[in-house]
């Protein structure tokens, strides 16, 4: 017998002061958040993780819109979240998959109810990390009140760029967008296996929403 669970987590939107809104409050910059938005002037300057660490090289990162033409660099990051998963639930996820094929990837990016944002390296171009998103519409009925949803359907840091904030900026980001759109809240699931998310989603103030559970047959 074997039990496991998912959890979902939520972060009610008016909860929350964005520091992105106060990062926009010292700065002239105006930009909408589906556009370029720089991020070094909001503290986003990092050091790089890359075989430059030692020298204290500094990495400014933007996050943006992805784009046509991103999916090579974003299916490698979805081979090592693919792979991560796989380690800890061998029994349901296959070593050196991905979420989704090219051409799946490619229809996401065309689809703006399923908004797929990248952290970028200013100076180089790669990306450095994803955010992957779905809007989600909840109409009233009989027993639920309306609200809309982003869900943050996959999130992810190259690994060798890991522990450096990345992520955060990637998350902060996605919440301010959140909220221009109107969402009640943001949720998101995280495998049991994963206790690392976990950890990092409950540090942004996210909380429980409810357990998917599981008993092997």
């Amino acid at each position: 017998m074997f039990y496991n669970t998912i959890v979902v987590f939520t972060v009610l939107m008016e909860h929350f002061s964005c520091f992105f809104v106060e990062c926009a409050e010292q700065s002239d910059r105006k930009e909408h958040s589906s556009e370029r938005f720089i991020l070094d002037f909001c503290g986003y300057n990092l050091k790089n993780a890359a075989e430059n660490q030692d020298k204290g090289d500094i990495m400014k990162i933007y996050v943006r819109r992805a784009v046509q033409g991103d999916e090579p660099r974003i299916l490698d990051i979805l081979l090592q979240v693919n792979n991560v998963h796989a380690e800890g639930r061998p029994d349901i996820f296959k070593k050196d998959g991905r979420k989704y094929t090219r051409e799946q990837l490619s229809m996401l990016l065309m689809d703006e109810s399923r908004p797929i944002f990248v952290a970028i390296d200013e100076e180089s171009g790669d990306i450095l990390g994803y955010g992957f998103c779905a809007i989600i519409d909840t109409a009233e009925t009989s027993n639920l009140k309306p609200r809309r949803e982003l869900y943050i359907d996959d999130l992810c840091v190259d690994e060798v760029y890991r522990r450096n904030g990345i992520g955060q900026v990637i998350f902060d980001y996605i919440r301010e967008y959140a909220k221009e759109i109107g969402s009640y809240h943001l949720t998101l699931n995280v495998w049991a296996c994963n206790p690392s998310a976990m950890k990092f989603y409950e540090k942004q103030g996210m909380q429980m929403l409810k357990k998917e559970m599981e008993i092997l047959l």
